[in-house]
C-alpha cells in the first residue's frame, strides 16, 4: 500500500513540475493545453475564453436594409478560430486575435501590429475608415493584411497623428 502511495505521489509531482516548467517556457502552448482539459471552466484562461466566445456570438452588423443582424455563421467560426477576414470590424479583430502589440492612427486608416506565435515577422492589419450610412457612425473595417519587417514597424511615416508601440 505504501509503495502505491509513493508511486502515485511521484507521478503527481512529476506532472505538476513538468506543467510549471512548460507554462514558464511556452505559455501559449500551456494555455492551449489547459483550455483542452478544463471542461468545467475552472481556470481563468477558460473563463476568459468563454467570455470571448460569448461576445463573438452576440456580435451584430448592419444588413442592406439598415437592420442590425447577427454575423454570419461562417464569420463567427473564423473569429472563434482566432483568425480574421477582410471586412471585419476593429472589435471583431480584437476579439479574434487579442489586443494589438502596437497601433498607428493616421488620417484615414488605422494599423494594428501583431506578433503571432511561430512567426518572426510582425503582421500588420490595416483598417480603412468607413461611415455607416444607417447610423452615420465612423467605423474601421479591415481592408489589408500583410507581413512587415520589425524595422518598418518602428519607422512609420510622419503623417501619423497618434502612434503607440508596446513591447
Amino acid at each position: 500500500m505504501l509503495r502505491w502511495l509513493i508511486y502515485i505521489t511521484t507521478i503527481i509531482l512529476t506532472i505538476s513540475v513538468s506543467f510549471r516548467y512548460f507554462e514558464n517556457c511556452q505559455p501559449e502552448a500551456a494555455d492551449k493545453f489547459l483550455l483542452r482539459i478544463d471542461i468545467l471552466e475552472i481556470s481563468d484562461i477558460a473563463q476568459k475564453e468563454q467570455e470571448r466566445l460569448d461576445k463573438i456570438k452576440t456580435l451584430k452588423v448592419y444588413d442592406d436594409d439598415g437592420q442590425q443582424v447577427p454575423i454570419h455563421y461562417d464569420q463567427r467560426q473564423v473569429l472563434e478560430n482566432h483568425t480574421v477576414f477582410l471586412g471585419a470590424t476593429k472589435e471583431m479583430v480584437v476579439l479574434a486575435l487579442g489586443p494589438p502589440k502596437g497601433y498607428l492612427i493616421a488620417n484615414n486608416f488605422l494599423r494594428f501590429v501583431y506578433y503571432l506565435s511561430n512567426d518572426n515577422r510582425p503582421t500588420i492589419l490595416e483598417f480603412s475608415v468607413l461611415i455607416n450610412k444607417y447610423n452615420k457612425k465612423t467605423e474601421y473595417r479591415l481592408t489589408k493584411a500583410y507581413k512587415s519587417s520589425a524595422i518598418d514597424v518602428y519607422n512609420y511615416d510622419s503623417c501619423a497623428t497618434d502612434v503607440q508601440l508596446c513591447n
